[in-house]
Formats: C-alpha cells, structure tokens, sequence
C-alpha cells in the first residue's frame, strides 16, 4: 500500500478533494500508487487520504471502501432502525461481490494451467474470508433491527397508537392510570438504540479482515 508523505508546499497547489489552493509554506499530503495518479491533498479533515484510495488493488480498494462506509455512517441520519439495517445489508452484498471477484480469479488461474496453483488456492482463502465478512455484516443488520426501541416512558414503541387529533399516545401508560390522568405523550429514547446500533455498525468494521 502506497505511504502518505507529509510536506510544505513551495508552490501551488490544489487539493484533490476540496479544490482549495495550497500556497507555499503551507503543510500538505500526498501519496502515489504504482499505478494512479499523484493524490495531493490539504490538511482538513475532511481530506484525508483513505485506505481505499491507496492501494492498488481494484479488491482491495472496494473492501477499504466499505469498511470506511461503515465507519463514516451518520447513525442519527437514519429514522429507523430498519433504515439503518438495509444500509448495512447493501454493504453485505458490496462485500460479496468482491468475493466473487476473487473466486473468479482463482478460477481463471485454474483455467489457465488445468490444475490449482498456489495461488488460486490462496485468492480462494481470500474469498472465503471476505465472503466471512460479508456474512458478519449481514448478521449486524439483522442484531441493529432487532434493537428493542422503547419511549421516554420506557413502554416499547408498539404500544403506542397515534389518535384521530395526530397525537399519539402510550397505550400501556393509559391502562395504568386512573380516569382523569393525563396521558403520557409519545417521544421516541432514540440516544440509546442509537448508541446501541452505532456499537454494532463499529463492530461490522472493525470485523473486516486482513488480506
């Protein structure tokens, strides 16, 4: 994998990510594949020089990618958790087309000389665990839909109904008061399943593996 370097301009340049002058004097990155172009980049944050974007391996760029998906998800952009499960689910079957490739360059290898060679044998290893990963991947989604989502009142959600005048209301808070009582309104604990499935989504990729 290429190594990002670190240096001070002494002239111009642009960053490739934001399109922002660097001037001289100013600290800047920059990394080279043995295949790409030159990847010049400023110091925000926002422009760092990811895995993906340094290897020179098509496979291997689409797994980085992946991975850094998951580490870049916005868990408080998503309404539901079944939203959030299906993002994960769409990186599952990325991460298997890349299984895919591999086992199809093993084949091809195979195809080539009649027989298996070591290193068919070893791309087919590398789908089988990239194939391991898709299938972790697929088993977080389903533990972050199965989160159990509950309101402040610490009812689950399913107990809820919302009424002709759009309020909704807990159905199980109304049968434990009394005639008269207010009842409790309906507002969603969404801080803690988004803790919960954020520790999930860390995990999946964290879980990627390394080939």
């Amino acid at each position: 994998m290429a190594r990002i370097n670190y240096r001070s301009a002494r002239k111009n340049y642009t960053c490739s990510r934001c399109g922002d002058t660097i001037s001289p004097g100013e600290p800047y990155r920059w990394a080279k594949t043995r295949y790409g172009p030159k990847i010049i980049r400023c110091m925000k944050p926002s422009c760092e020089i990811k895995a993906s974007e340094l290897t020179g391996s098509e496979k291997l760029s689409q797994l980085y990618a992946v991975q850094e998906g998951l580490q870049d998800l916005q868990i408080a952009s998503f309404d539901t958790l079944q939203d959030l499960s299906a993002e994960l689910e769409t990186f599952s079957e990325q991460v298997t087309e890349v299984a895919e490739m591999y086992r199809e360059s093993a084949q091809n290898i195979e195809d080539g000389f009649g027989h298996s060679t070591w290193q068919s044998e070893e791309l087919e290893s590398k789908a089988d665990e990239v194939e391991s990963w898709a299938d972790e991947i697929h088993e977080f989604a389903a533990g972050i839909e199965s989160i159990e989502t509950f309101c402040t009142c610490t009812h689950e959600l399913d107990a809820h109904e919302e009424r002709k005048d759009g309020e909704t209301i807990c159905l199980d808070c109304s049968k434990e008061q009394k005639e008269g009582v207010e009842i409790h309104g309906y507002e969603e604990d969404v801080d803690r399943w988004q803790d919960e499935a954020a520790d999930l989504v860390t995990q999946a990729a964290d879980a990627m593996p390394s080939l």
